[in-house]
């Protein structure tokens, strides 16, 4: 079966579960069907003792170096741009940091995730793989500006960040069984894109489950179409519910994400804002050409003997 206990009586996991409740019999087969011949023999392409010793809150500062030796080189690439990033405060120059003191920066639980979705996007990399990647890396690195924004605490970043990461993966298990089934089966009717929204959020949630996950990535998961509050302000999975809504107008119109942002101009200034942010991490994870940013300039003049800065649209 599908629906079974072993998700305990969490209520956030109920509250994922219930998204269940109005499928019909043919739906809960082919999620069987898709559970069985992916997820169950899911290889993620590096040895799954690296999450364990992310896992382990006291594991040393050998073993968790060991971890560059368990992943591929293109994630260990990955993850020092990310942890080099604006976003992340520029390494020391001259410095050769090592793996240890990046983990330490990024922190276990965000490496552990980001290790693991880094694998998840490589497993097929075909154009619809790599836009769905740069959907939820865009989803990711939005919410979690915005979360900046209004104040909110180091804790709620990172979750709104971790929430925009996972609020379509589990399309990636779709994905790799309608490959599957392609190779297998052509003359198979392929699921609609009607099929995958409704049902893409039971598999993240098997993902959260298998990898053992925090459990707040289920409020993402488990999140209605519609903003959500608490007291008088937005709720983390709210706010990524409402950024992830202009990122998919935008690839669907657009095939990418366009911003306007300041950008610096010819003098490097000012050297860092968002659309400079924004770069640096799509550029990080090797997803640059589906993010244009529209530059704004600032450039000071004076008029009638009063400086001002003008905001100039670049072209």
């Amino acid at each position: 079966m599908i629906i079974n206990a072993d998700m305990d009586q969490d209520p956030r996991k109920e509250a994922f579960i219930l998204k269940l409740n109005d499928a019909s019999g043919d739906d809960l087969a082919a999620l069987s069907r898709i559970e069985d011949l992916v997820l169950k023999n899911l290889q993620i392409g590096f040895d799954p003792k690296a999450l364990e010793i992310l896992d382990d809150e006291n594991a040393s500062a050998q073993k968790i170096n060991e971890i560059k030796h368990l992943i591929s080189k293109d994630i260990v690439a990955a993850l020092f741009q990310i942890g080099s990033s604006f976003h992340y405060r520029k390494l020391n120059v001259g410095s050769a940091p090592d793996f240890y003191e990046l983990i330490m920066r990024l922190g276990t639980a965000y490496s552990k995730i980001l290790i693991l979705v880094l694998a998840l996007f490589s497993i097929k990399s075909d154009e619809e793989m790599k836009e769905l990647s740069a959907r939820c890396f865009a989803a990711s690195i939005l919410s979690g500006l915005f979360a900046q924004e209004r104040k909110w605490k180091e804790k709620l970043i990172r979750e709104a960040e971790l929430m925009g990461l996972f609020i379509e993966i589990g399309k990636v298990i779709m994905l790799l069984y309608r490959h599957k089934m392609a190779e297998m089966c052509p003359a198979e009717e392929s699921f609609d894109a009607l099929f995958f929204d409704k049902y893409h959020s039971y598999f993240g949630g098997k993902i959260v489950e298998k990898f053992k996950l925090p459990e707040f990535l289920y409020d993402i998961l488990a999140h209605p179409d519609y903003l959500s509050f608490d007291d008088e302000s937005v709720t983390v999975p709210g706010l990524v519910f409402s950024v992830y809504c202009h990122i998919e107008r935008s690839f669907a119109r657009h095939k990418k994400l366009i911003i306007q942002s300041i950008m610096p101009n010819q003098d490097g200034n000012p050297p860092n804002t968002i659309g400079t942010i924004m770069q640096e991490r799509f550029n990080a994870v090797g997803l640059g050409k589906y993010l244009e940013v529209r530059p704004i300039y600032l450039t000071l003049k004076v008029k009638s003997g009063v400086a001002y800065i003008s905001r100039i649209p670049g072209k």
